[in-house]
């Protein structure tokens, strides 16, 4: 009776252990998959900065990238942030192209891949310096943005008015101005909009005025075609409207005409006095 207790406890045993085993091997079957397969986010592509951003998964440390076809894989030397994010250089993708990133964890070995896009390379600017207006051409509807060549700060374009306001005030100098398409920043699987490749303007100088003489004997002002003029006050300040007449051919043109109100209209009397007509 007691030998088959003991038989008995043995078999108990040997089927416990088989047991175990099993249960040990069927979390670690469930384990693995579950951490290769919870993923990588990406939080965001700043292309002001030339980065991206990815969330990591509890387990992972480290992050590796490759291209779309995922034959060779490089190790990204970037540590892992308190807040579970790496982020990491872009600045060496071509932008002549568009670029499929994919990305995988240590741990999280399912890639995620985003498309960087190619950079807009047609855009065009122009200038008109009679009215200075800007006007630009295939902008594909994006929003624009302008600095001074050597500066380092991009400003929102706004309207045509708002640019021709701000440019007036460096026509006496004259300047050049870099304009671009701005960029969107993606995240998820949308890789954004990388900003337009940069267009430099130049806005020329303010030439001198002509130099201006009263011919007495006529009467009149020497001016040439293609000259432009208008009505101040005495301080400089643009009355009439402020609208400039263009001379249409070269010629002695009459005070009556071109500045009436400089001319006195009248006669003198045989007494010596003046008096208006």
């Amino acid at each position: 009776m007691t030998g088959i207790n003991n038989r008995s406890i043995k078999s108990l045993l040997k089927m416990s252990v088989l047991c175990l085993g099993v249960f040990i091997g069927i979390l670690f079957y469930v384990r693995i998959p579950a951490s290769a397969h919870s993923g990588i986010s990406i939080t965001e592509v700043d292309y002001d900065k030339s980065l991206i951003k990815v969330r990591l998964t509890g387990e992972d440390s480290r992050v590796y990238i490759s291209d779309g076809k995922m034959k060779k894989w490089d190790y990204v030397p970037t540590a892992k942030s308190n807040d579970g994010t790496i982020a990491f250089d872009i600045s060496w993708i071509s932008p002549s192209k568009d670029y499929t990133l994919s990305i995988k964890g240590d741990a999280s070995t399912e890639p995620v891949q985003i498309v960087i896009p190619k950079q807009n390379n047609k855009f065009k600017v122009t200038y008109e310096a009679a009215t200075g207006l800007v006007k630009y051409l295939n902008d594909e509807g994006r929003a624009v943005q302008w600095k001074k060549k050597n500066g380092y700060q991009w400003n929102n374009a706004g309207s045509a008015e708002e640019l021709q306001r701000i440019f007036s005030s460096m026509i006496a100098n004259g300047a050049v101005i870099s304009f671009r398409l701005a960029p969107q920043n993606g995240s998820g699987t949308d890789g954004g909009l990388r900003p337009g490749k940069e267009v430099n303007l130049t806005i020329p100088k303010k030439t001198a005025a002509p130099k201006i003489t009263v011919n007495d004997s006529l009467m009149a002002i020497p001016v040439v075609k293609g000259m432009e003029y208008r009505y101040t006050d005495e301080n400089g300040i643009v009355i009439d409207s402020g609208n400039w007449i263009l001379i249409d051919k070269t010629e002695n043109r009459p005070l009556s005409e071109i500045a009436p109100n400089a001319i006195y209209k009248g006669t003198v009397g045989a007494d010596g006095n003046y008096s208006e007509n």
